[in-house]
């Protein structure tokens, strides 16, 4: 068993995952803010690593997510991942 199995296979999750491919809501790394201390990995309740791992693209947002911005809240690094909605900034580490 994982943490929050429902989760992972929730109806409503699966609907909110189309809306995280349509570019509505996502969130922002600045890779070369990032120190790679696996705070954003460990924090997140879904267990999903592409914050952690993505060095390259901008926009780090998993098709899994559930928005809960933990990771954002997390980070120890001043404005290393960052949160939009409709291209406005919801919140900042």
């Amino acid at each position: 068993f994982v943490p929050r199995l429902w989760c992972r296979i929730c109806p409503i999750g699966a609907m909110v995952s189309y809306f995280n491919r349509g570019g509505t809501a996502w969130i922002k790394k600045d890779a070369g803010k990032c120190t790679s201390c696996g705070t954003c990995r460990r924090c997140c309740p879904m267990d999903i690593e592409m914050v952690y791992r993505e060095r390259k693209r901008v926009n780090v947002t998993d098709s899994a997510c559930v928005y809960c911005l933990r990771c954002v809240e997390e980070c120890p690094e001043t404005q290393c991942l960052e949160a939009k909605l409709l291209g406005r900034t919801v919140a900042r580490s």
